[in-house]
């Protein structure tokens, strides 16, 4: 059994950003500011740095083994099946759990904005998904290479809007908590940047695994980190980073300051349409991976 290699460099850049643009960023950037204060621009690049380094390793790997499964994968070929296992397992279990989690809290904003059961739009969500992967992964591509991009547009226009709003004195103390606070922010960063991992996963509906997957990888983590510093550079730049650090929603917070009332509502717009993305990612690396471990009799075939 083999899968067909549907999936160019656009889709699995989209596939990756699905995954790492989620709700996470807009919980965790508050987190980041409140250690590293205005300085938390740093700590992403440093987290950056660390996600491409870790990136490229997975891109060998990828390159080595162009298979469906990911980590699994690798640990399985080079370590043997007891430890693919244990990996295979928790992997699958892990990215189960997170899609429960991000279609749950899809449920919760729609609701918030809409009024409809939380629960009911929770499992819709997962069913469409499910209709659209079983469509085939190059359609479920086309739909996530959509979202991704109403995703980035609104993100730009947060920018954008609240640019001229800045002030530049709220950038001053710069380092409030020094070089620790900005190693603490940069493994907050690090943690919202994590999902690019995705694109290894479906390494075999990859055209050209070789160099779509690095390429994806590289390209991918750079995109997210201009995206996140805008959004940062805006936020920190509008709010205290103390009034930041202590809010449960920083981002809403930040854009109340330039779009009134209004920019809660916005913000919940976008965790809404971003959260099916995520959940598409995650959906397509449960799949993989028991599609993997059925494949080598680690689970029914």
């Amino acid at each position: 059994m083999s899968l067909k290699r549907d999936l160019g460099w656009k889709e699995a850049t989209s596939l990756g950003t699905g995954a790492m643009v989620g709700a996470g960023i807009f919980i965790l950037s508050g987190v980041a500011v409140g250690k590293a204060g205005p300085s938390v621009m740093v700590a992403f690049v440093i987290a950056a740095m660390l996600e491409i380094l870790l990136g490229l390793c997975y891109a060998e790997l990828a390159c080595r083994y162009p298979r469906a499964g990911g980590a699994y994968e690798y640990v399985n070929v080079t370590m043997g099946p007891l430890i693919g296992t244990l990996i295979g397992w928790s992997y699958w279990g892990a990215w189960l759990a997170a899609s429960s989690f991000v279609s749950k809290g899809f449920g919760n904003y729609l609701h918030s904005l809409t009024g409809a059961p939380p629960l009911l739009s929770a499992v819709t969500l997962l069913l469409v998904l499910g209709v659209l992967n079983i469509l085939g992964v190059k359609f479920s591509g086309v739909v996530q290479v959509g979202i991704v991009i109403i995703e980035i547009i609104v993100l730009l226009l947060f920018f954008a809007l609240g640019f001229f709003h800045v002030n530049y004195s709220l950038f001053t103390p710069f380092m409030p908590n020094g070089y620790g606070g900005i190693l603490a922010a940069a493994l907050v960063g690090f943690l919202s940047m994590v999902g690019w991992d995705v694109i290894v996963d479906a390494g075999e509906e990859m055209k050209n695994p070789n160099k779509t997957i690095p390429k994806s990888i590289i390209s991918l983590i750079l995109m997210v980190l201009i995206l996140y510093s805008g959004l940062l550079f805006v936020s920190t730049g509008v709010v205290s980073w103390k009034e930041l650090g202590s809010s449960a929603v920083p981002v809403a917070l930040a854009s109340q300051q330039f779009l009134g009332n209004i920019g809660p509502t916005l913000v919940s717009i976008v965790i809404v349409v971003a959260l099916p993305a995520t959940a598409n990612a995650f959906i397509i690396s449960i799949s993989r991976t028991a599609f993997a471990m059925g494949r080598n009799g680690l689970l029914p075939q």
